[in-house]
């Protein structure tokens, strides 16, 4: 109808990484050509739900750019509980190497 704006979401995404788990592959979130629902993404949010001391590794990574050396490097971001990162879903490579111990949960 006019005047009624019309919104679609994405459900909440919860993640849980025990001991060898992770998401070891660089990827991004969305695409801006591609054609699967979450390629309507335009930002990611990640808020940790577990303290650091609840697991070791675990950790956030990403590949910024870095002028002075003109290329992509690679930077572990710490989070502990509460943190969140916000970030462009289309342009930002990232990962999430192994846990070794304990649960790491975000959402």
């Amino acid at each position: 109808q006019k005047g009624e704006v019309q919104c679609e979401y994405e459900e909440t995404q919860y993640t849980v990484y025990g001991p060898a788990q992770h998401f070891k592959a660089w990827h991004q979130d969305a695409f801006a050509e591609g054609h699967d629902p979450e390629d309507a993404r335009q930002f990611t949010i990640v808020t940790m739900l577990s303290r650091r001391s609840d697991y070791t590794g675990g950790s956030f990574q990403a590949k910024l750019p870095d002028a002075a050396l003109k290329r992509k490097v690679i930077k572990s971001i710490p989070l502990d509980v509460g943190d969140c990162l916000v970030f462009p879903a289309k342009r930002l490579p990232h990962r999430v190497c192994p846990v070794k111990t304990g649960t790491r949960k975000t959402m």
